[in-house]
């Protein structure tokens, strides 16, 4: 028997972190697609998913859906690309 005034934890609220990603022109990173959102910092990305491409600017965002395949990230154009992740 559980005593009434025994307080019970049924989840936690833990701070996002965030992971922020910087890629020159010329390479690429493959993502995990774990339903989490990208969101473009800086230059333009360019995101291959499940055979279509998206191209974003800074302030974009883009989910990336739970699927079979990773998520190909590159920047797109002469800029460095920067972007994140909340995890």
């Amino acid at each position: 028997m559980t005593n009434p005034d025994e307080k019970r934890i049924t989840h936690t609220m833990e701070p996002l972190t965030k992971s922020k990603i910087e890629l020159m022109k010329g390479y690429v990173r493959d993502e995990k697609r774990e339903s989490q959102v990208l969101r473009v910092v800086s230059g333009n990305a360019w995101v291959t998913m499940d055979g279509k491409d998206v191209v974003l600017k800074p302030g974009d965002e883009f989910k990336l859906s739970r699927g079979k395949y990773d998520a190909v990230v590159s920047p797109a154009g002469d800029e460095p690309l920067v972007y994140e992740f909340e995890e």
